[in-house]
């Protein structure tokens, strides 16, 4: 997955910026991010102390923050979450005061079986 920089096409060509991207994308973050949409928590409530331990001061810019937020959001769409609300508090986040909160898409979660599908499991 590439990042679509959109309104950030130039702060992406920073040299931290890269990094962050594939930080984002490391299966412990996707793990703090999803564990965080399933206690109905802002994604990067769960990865703010983290991001100052691994990238310092620069992640504390207004600017770098809203494209961590925009990252964010295209890594839990692509990954079959929607947003849910936008401006949630962080109650226990030194680097973010609010994020947004994702949910599961609905859409992608309903198992459907149909009555021929029963069959395949040994039921009818």
């Amino acid at each position: 997955m590439n990042y679509q920089p959109e309104n950030f096409s130039s702060l992406f060509r920073a040299s931290f910026a890269p990094d962050l991207w594939q930080y984002l994308r490391r299966p412990e973050t996707l793990i703090a991010m999803e564990t965080a949409a399933k206690l109905r928590k802002p994604a990067v409530e769960a990865i703010g102390d983290d991001l100052i331990r691994d990238f310092g001061t620069v992640v504390q810019q207004k600017r770098v923050k809203q494209m961590i937020g925009h990252m964010i959001r295209q890594i839990m769409e692509s990954r079959g979450y929607i947003l849910d609300a936008q401006r949630v508090p962080c109650r226990f986040d030194k680097l973010f005061s609010s994020g947004s909160r994702y949910k599961r898409d609905p859409q992608l979660t309903q198992t459907r079986f149909s009555k021929p599908g029963w069959a395949a499991w040994g039921t009818s």
